[in-house]
């Protein structure tokens, strides 16, 4: 049976535009938020994620989801994400960091708080707060 080990999740950033330079391979994340303002609602968006990960082993398949903020608490049908994408992780050594982006399909029926998980293996390694603000009357 392989090794896996859980890996660390260094960084989750959301941002208007996530580039990496084919050259350097380094990463630059312009206009970082936590929160977006949607003029109508229900609505829908992508939402650009960059995501650092080190100190794993083996392969093992991940999940970026977003998901109602009380879905920590109820894990009523209410609670299912409103976006996710599904990818594999792949690390051949424990040194290996693994850099990546993500644009998570969202559709959003109200405004208020939600937290952007990343699982492997089915395991919630890194949680980030995000807000969806909608026009004032949909603002509970």
């Amino acid at each position: 049976m392989p090794v896996t080990e859980t890996p660390f999740c260094f960084a989750m950033l959301f941002g208007d535009v996530i580039y990496k330079d084919q050259g350097t391979g380094k990463w630059t994340v312009f206009g970082v938020f936590d929160m977006s303002f949607v003029p109508q609602l229900p609505a829908e968006f992508q939402l650009p994620v960059f995501i650092g990960l080190t100190d794993g082993r083996g392969k093992m398949s991940m999940k970026v989801q977003l998901v109602p903020a009380s879905a920590d608490f109820d894990d009523s049908a209410d609670n299912l994400p409103v976006g996710f994408v599904d990818l594999d992780a792949n690390f051949a050594e424990p040194l290996d960091v693994l850099q990546l982006s993500v644009a998570i399909p969202v559709k959003v029926e109200h405004a208020g708080a939600y937290c952007c998980e990343l699982l492997l293996n089915n395991e919630r390694v890194m949680t980030r707060r995000f807000l969806v603000n909608g026009p004032p009357e949909a603002i509970p």
